[in-house]
Order: structure tokens, then sequence, then C-alpha cells
């Protein structure tokens, strides 16, 4: 009987043990040491009222969308998530014939930092994260406050879903 040449057997050895590619976002690249994170308030440094809430619970929302880690209380977490909205502005983007504008855009700026739950050192950052999103605006003053504070939101959601997505793959 014939023994398998050496071709043969180099050709099929990466099948046997696979080929070393794996799903990306399978895992999570945490810091080492942290296996949960718990969520404190994010800090609202603007002009805008009650806004934090958007971005703290987006992040909540996100992390358990995400699966990749535990989310625990602080007194049980390896490691803290912070997060401070820095600036909310308003600016037009589209006017109407009588010159008033009926299209808005909100520019969210924020950031993002895990701590250490222990050490109180920052192990992690965003830097600085800004998202936009448009509303329409009309001449009912209720309405256009409400839009903006949707928008506000779906911009925060965004801001969550990337920097959850950083910090999770390692960037």
């Amino acid at each position: 009987m014939k023994r398998p040449s050496v071709f043969f057997v180099l050709l099929f050895l990466p099948a046997l043990f696979g080929c070393g590619y794996h799903v990306l976002g399978k895992d999570a690249r945490l810091p080492e040491g942290v296996t949960s994170i718990a969520v404190a308030p994010a800090l609202n440094k603007t002009a805008e009222p009650e806004t934090e809430s958007y971005l703290t619970q987006a992040l909540i929302r996100q992390l358990k969308s995400d699966g990749r880690v535990r989310i625990e209380d602080k007194k049980n977490a390896a490691a803290i998530l912070h997060s401070e909205l820095i600036a909310i502005d308003d600016r037009p983007l589209g006017y109407d014939r009588f010159g008033r504008a009926n299209l808005m855009q909100v520019i969210v700026t924020g950031r993002v930092w895990l701590v250490s739950a222990q050490s109180s050192r920052e192990l992690w950052s965003s830097g600085t994260l800004t998202e936009t999103e448009q509303h329409p605006v009309s001449d009912n003053t209720v309405s256009n406050h409400e839009l903006q504070e949707l928008a506000m939101e779906q911009a925060c959601q965004r801001m969550a879903k990337v920097a959850v997505d950083k910090l999770l793959s390692g960037f």
C-alpha cells in the first residue's frame, strides 16, 4: 500500500486544524481583568436639561443587546463605564420661502470612558464623539421641542453604539 505523499498531507493539514479565521465581534476585547461593567449616570455639561438620561439609557441598551459583557451594579462590577455630554447644538439646514428655518440639525458631542472599579484608573476612552440628527421645524412650538428631543435621543443612541463597538472591539 502506498503512503500518502507529503504534498497531500501539507495540503489537507490546515483543513484538519482550521484556517485560523474567526468571526469578528464574537468576543469582547476588554482590558485584562474586566469581566463585568456598571454604567454610571452620564454627566450633562450642556444647557439642555435631562438629556443625560438619553445617553445613559442608550449605553445600557447597547451593552445588553450586544451581550458580550455582563452589566452589574457598581459594587459587583470590575469596571465602571462613565459618559458625559459635552455640547448640544442646533443648526438650521433649510429655510422656507419666508426665511424661517424648516429643517434643523442637532449636533451632540460627548465622551465615554471605562474606569477600574478597584483603582479608579482610566482603562479606556472613546475620545470625543460627535453624532448628528436632523429634524423638521413647524409653527408649533411644542411639536418642535418634541422633535428636537427625539433627534437628541437618536443621536445619543448612535453615539452609544459607536462607543460600545469601540470598547468591545479594543479600539
